[in-house]
């Protein structure tokens, strides 16, 4: 089978998407969460069809993941056991969820996508107001891999709302490995994830905001995984969570009108 690209650049939209990749990185490889919700954000915001903006979000994302997590894999930040259950469960449901996103129309999938990352900041929102650690076992992290990675097939964001929140409010686990564990994870779901896209489904990808954004994780994932733990999460959990509440609240009432 073969896939057809569109392989043209834009350099004003390289460097928009770059600086929008730098700050979604400082933010998903420090608190391990965002980095997708704000690159589908900003792709909606720009006119990207649905499934191409979950096709270039996971791209951009096997970057940003797999820079952050090797990051995080060299500072002793990953617990191999729980990347191993959140790993293969976050591909299966990534697998269910690209086949149904590429099955609905342009305009219904819009629509959609701009509630389900509303849904997506409502829960990050969330999570910063009533951010507590409690215990959690590790059986939950089977379906709790499998429902992150269908969320973030489908909406191009979901692992770190959905994985990484639930880790971060267990009292089991260190911040850092939870983080780092996540990230890495969330690496190998994007791989699968862009591989179905492409390979089997056969979605086109716009490559300029995906160079973008791919730069911009890069730049940022070193100086993210260091200040992992010193940033003010509940602060940084709300600020992002409102703003990608308002933006595709803005998206939907703009399409309506």
């Amino acid at each position: 089978m073969y896939i057809i690209v569109d392989i043209s650049f834009d350099i004003g939209t390289i460097l928009l998407f770059f600086f929008i990749g730098l700050v979604a990185q400082m933010i998903h490889g420090s608190i391990g969460m965002a980095y997708g919700t704000i690159a589908a954000t900003a792709l909606l915001i720009f006119g990207i069809p649905p499934a191409a903006t979950s096709t270039a979000t996971h791209v951009a994302k096997i970057f940003a993941n797999g820079a952050s997590g090797f990051s995080h894999w060299s500072l002793g930040n990953v617990d191999r056991r729980m990347l191993l259950m959140l790993l293969i469960p976050g591909i299966l449901g990534g697998a269910v969820g690209a086949v149904l996103l590429t099955n609905l129309s342009t305009e219904i999938g819009k629509t959609l996508l701009s509630v389900y990352l509303i849904a997506m900041g409502l829960l990050v929102l969330s999570n910063a107001i009533q951010f507590q650690r409690l215990s959690m076992g590790r059986r939950r992290l089977v379906p709790l891999g499998a429902a992150g990675g269908f969320l973030d097939a489908l909406g191009g964001s979901g692992w770190g709302p959905i994985v990484t929140s639930n880790l971060l409010a267990t009292k089991d686990q260190d911040i850092k490995q939870c983080v780092g564990t996540s990230n890495m994870a969330h690496f190998g779901v994007a791989v699968a994830i862009t591989l179905m896209y492409t390979g089997v489904l056969s979605v086109d990808a716009d490559w300029s905001p995906i160079i973008g954004l791919v730069s911009g994780a890069l730049a940022g994932a070193p100086l993210a995984a260091y200040v992992t733990g010193r940033m003010p999460t509940r602060f940084v959990l709300f600020v992002v969570g409102l703003l990608i509440i308002l933006i595709n609240v803005r998206a939907l009432l703009i399409a309506h009108v």
